[in-house]
């Protein structure tokens, strides 16, 4: 209970320390840590990888074929989607096509008598 105490009353006579120290340790770690430490990090998983690729050329085969075979995947499916745009833009041309030419029949059979 006393060390619960203790820990109160030197939050309550030094929060105002404890909140700018707070305050200043996350702004520095925004801007200047964590970019630093993303590199590291990358840096260090590419190295990682670069010796197990070192030690195991075939795990780079294997890789180099899967991204082969994402890529012809991706590119199937952009085929596929550009293909059904292809197709919906064609009908959306016909129809407009017919539109144009169903109000140029009536204007002339309106013009002609027809209709009258």
């Amino acid at each position: 209970m006393n060390f619960i105490f203790y820990i109160c009353y030197f939050i309550a006579s030094n929060g105002w320390y404890i909140l700018i120290t707070s305050v200043l340790l996350i702004y520095v770690y925004v801007n200047y840590l964590r970019d630093a430490l993303d590199n590291y990090s990358q840096h260090r998983a590419e190295n990682q990888y670069l010796n197990k690729v070192k030690n195991n050329p075939d795990l780079f085969r294997e890789k180099a074929l899967a991204m082969e075979e994402a890529r012809l995947k991706m590119q199937d499916k952009y085929a596929l989607e550009a293909e059904k745009y292809k197709e919906k833009q064609q009908l959306l041309e016909q129809l407009k096509q017919d539109k144009k030419r169903r109000t140029y029949v009536c204007e002339c059979e309106t013009k002609i008598g027809y209709l009258n």
